[in-house]
């Protein structure tokens, strides 16, 4: 079981003990106190959890980018101009080739990217063509 389980199985417990305390003025305080504790620990060990997801899919998506069009692939965060809280992570690849292999190039990116878990749909790609 990993940190975030036994969290969780901790709470689900100290939530059960604390229905059984019922009023008991020394031990329900206690146990509410205590179960606030956990549920802050849980809080956080999942931020932490997500924050490594969030890595690992991004550096999955460079890698896949890299491959698939080589070279150097550029990133920076953007905004959907009409709606500006609309923030996504934009990746750019320089490719030479036609316009045939440049979309046959995109569609495995996104056949790829699809597949990352956890699905987050928060990346977008901009192709140049190199000079």
């Amino acid at each position: 079981m990993n940190d975030l389980g036994f969290l969780q199985t901790q709470a689900i417990e100290l939530q059960q003990l604390l229905h059984q305390a019922g009023t008991d003025p020394v031990l329900s305080p206690q146990l509410a106190e205590r179960l606030a504790g956990v549920q802050q620990e849980l809080q956080q060990a999942g931020r932490e959890q997500a924050q490594r997801a969030a890595f690992t899919a991004l550096l999955q998506v460079v890698e896949i980018t890299t491959e698939i069009f080589g070279g150097e692939v550029r990133i920076k965060s953007a905004a959907n101009p009409e709606f500006p809280g609309d923030k996504y992570v934009c990746l750019t690849a320089e490719i030479a080739g036609g316009n045939e292999t440049i979309l046959a190039q995109e569609a495995e990116w996104a056949r790829r990217i699809a597949s990352i878990k956890p699905v987050w749909d928060g990346f977008k790609l901009r192709v140049k063509r190199k000079k």
